[in-house]
């Protein structure tokens, strides 16, 4: 039974080769393009773990309103430069504090 299935499925790849090909080809672009996301999201959702005492790492970020695109509010991944020397004299108990500056 499966014979006759593959030998019918060679007769029609044979017979429609350009058809075939268009086929293979998106089904292998399909594929790949299915690996990459998974591998991007993967990577995504494992970024910082392999830190001992990653659940204590926070990225502080600043809310701006009132933006040049409207009335809403939106999330800025900066603080303001005078804040990291700030917070490492009222924040003592914090056990350490990274700012970088690009």
């Amino acid at each position: 039974m499966l014979g006759n299935y593959l030998k019918v499925a060679f007769r029609s790849i044979a017979r429609n080769r350009t058809y075939s090909i268009i086929n293979v080809l998106g089904l292998a672009f399909g594929m790949a393009a299915f690996t990459l996301l998974a591998l991007l999201t993967y990577n995504e959702l494992r970024y910082d773990r392999y830190h001992v005492k990653g659940d204590r790492i926070y990225r502080m970020a600043l809310a701006a309103t009132g933006n040049t695109l409207g009335s809403g509010s939106a999330g800025v991944a900066k603080i303001p430069g005078p804040w990291g020397p700030t917070a490492r004299r009222k924040f003592r108990k914090w056990s350490g504090l990274y700012d970088s500056h690009f």
